[in-house]
């Protein structure tokens, strides 16, 4: 019997690599993973009461991570939402943890550190 995916992870990232990379993270760990280039391509996905987490990099082609986190707020999403930003973007940090995020990933970050932001996230009402 195949096992069930814990949660589905949705990352929205710009930059393709850096995607594809957290993406083979996320599905490694047996998450469902929905995968955005862009924040409006996100938000037609994101549904929840579904055990979700988003992974939001900073700045997207369409709008930055923290105007996703809003757009969401104002439709009544209220996802745990996970940020990546820049080394030493103390600021940026700052904003997204104001709007509700529940961490933010500094680059570069590991595996390790990806999946305990992950499991703290869905861990955390």
């Amino acid at each position: 019997m195949e096992s069930q995916p814990t949660a589905t992870v949705v990352i929205v990232s710009s930059d393709a690599t850096e995607r594809a990379r957290l993406v083979s993270v996320a599905r490694t760990a047996g998450h469902a993973v929905l995968e955005s280039e862009s924040a409006e391509q996100a938000l037609s996905r994101i549904a929840p009461p579904a055990r979700m987490v988003l992974i939001i990099d900073h700045v997207l082609h369409d709008m930055s991570a923290h105007d996703l986190i809003e757009a969401l707020h104002q439709r009544g999403l209220f996802v745990p939402t996970l940020v990546v930003v820049p080394n030493q973007a103390i600021g940026q940090a700052v904003v997204g943890l104001r709007l509700g995020a529940k961490d933010v990933l500094e680059q570069p970050f590991g595996e390790k550190r990806l999946l305990t932001a992950i499991a703290q996230a869905l861990d955390k009402p």
